[in-house]
């Protein structure tokens, strides 16, 4: 599966909105817990409105597997899946925090999007060099530096 910029976004800017200090986030894989709840007979776990909000613009499987991709790179802060279809969420990752913050801005992230297209960066690394380097350029500009 390809790198969808807007997913990653979207589930930093969640997982920033709704952790906080004794305040996890759940997650839940649909396709995972439709099979175990049905195989062990037990009532499936909650959906979060914040889960059901992802949901209406991205599929579970690219949900679960930009989720994936953000606790591989450091982003988000887990104790991994509890039992085989639910993640819980602490907090995003002081690296989290930075990407996040850097993409927080519409006008940021999308010039950010356009430069990577231009440029053929495709690299979550990558963008997120591009959009340190766009705030830079946007906070020199405001100080005409």
């Amino acid at each position: 599966m390809r790198l969808n910029l807007d997913c990653v976004r979207d589930i930093l800017l969640c997982i920033e909105d709704n952790t906080g200090y004794r305040q996890l986030a759940s997650f839940v894989d649909i396709d995972r817990m439709e099979s175990a709840s049905t195989a062990l007979g037990v009532s499936p776990p909650k959906i979060w409105p914040y889960q059901q909000a992802l949901m209406e613009k991205y599929s579970n499987q690219e949900i679960m597997y930009h989720f994936q991709y953000c606790i591989n790179a450091d982003m988000i802060e887990t104790d991994g899946r509890f039992g085989t279809h639910q993640f819980l969420v602490h907090d995003l990752t002081p690296k989290g925090h930075e990407t996040i913050s850097n993409l927080r801005s519409p006008t940021v992230f999308e010039k950010t999007k356009e430069i990577a297209s231009e440029i053929g960066v495709h690299s979550l690394s990558g963008i997120c060099d591009i959009a340190g380097s766009v705030v830079t350029n946007i906070i020199k500009a405001h100080l005409n530096i």
